[in-house]
């Protein structure tokens, strides 16, 4: 089974009182660990992580939170929180690359867990890992008795 991505989630509404939006898109319900993961083995899936909010930037593309994620691959942890019309969540790793001079210092932290997101839910329980790790065994096991 693929995955869109891996994260952490965290909740939406304890972010928006916290942090109003911007724009009228509106996210705030992760921080990408890994776009496209091609093994989540060892991720801690269903464990809480404390991600420390250390800043905000505002542009007239996006609105998002830098945060310190442990188990983040991208070069500036963060949660999207709201981004212009026609701009998507993504593109708020170049926004933060190309205006890190900008951005707002901020001392706070939230809660979330760790989990995966299938195209249509969040996935935040070792079942799911299991069943990983039993596809992926199967399918060594057919490839090695097709290759014998």
């Amino acid at each position: 089974m693929g995955f869109i991505y891996s994260a952490v989630f965290v909740n939406e509404d304890e972010l928006m009182l916290k942090y109003p939006p911007v724009h009228p898109n509106e996210f705030y319900h992760h921080s990408t660990i890994e776009f496209k993961p091609i093994s989540i083995e060892k991720l801690p899936l269903g464990e809480k992580i404390t991600l420390e909010i250390i800043g905000r930037l505002i542009t007239d593309k996006v609105d998002v939170l830098l945060v310190i994620n442990p188990l983040s691959k991208n070069a500036y942890p963060h949660i999207t929180l709201s981004t212009a019309n026609g701009i998507k969540p993504f593109e708020s790793n170049s926004e933060i690359n190309s205006n890190l001079d900008r951005i707002q210092p901020l001392n706070d932290k939230i809660i979330g867990i760790c989990g995966v997101f299938d195209g249509i839910n969040v996935i935040t329980d070792q079942t799911e890992k299991l069943n990983e790790c039993k596809n992926r065994f199967n399918q060594i096991v057919a490839f090695k008795t097709i290759y014998r």
